[in-house]
């Protein structure tokens, strides 16, 4: 799999989780020291996981999305309105 690939495969499994973020929960806000108020989903099946973090008070505007299955971490990604900052797939899916 080439970087192209590997790049497109992460956003579409980042569109996939967020909306099952978005129709399974109205989420709430948390309030971090270190980055101000974060509206956050979570989601929880089974082994599935997904945790979806937005920063409210930034002009930045990050978002995390943290996919894990049985425990372990299997997607990371972090994006504004730019594009991507930070993604991660695990070797080898």
């Amino acid at each position: 799999m080439n970087t192209v690939e590997r790049i497109e495969r992460i956003k579409a499994l980042v569109r996939i989780a967020v909306s099952i973020l978005r129709r399974n929960g109205d989420g709430g806000y948390l309030v971090l020291s270190e980055s101000g108020r974060v509206r956050a989903l979570d989601f929880q099946f089974n082994e599935l996981s997904l945790s979806l973090r937005r920063r409210v008070d930034d002009d930045a505007r990050e978002t995390t999305l943290i996919v894990k299955f049985d425990g372990e971490k299997v997607l990371g990604a972090s994006w504004t309105v730019d594009g991507f900052t930070k993604r991660s797939l695990r070797p080898g899916d």
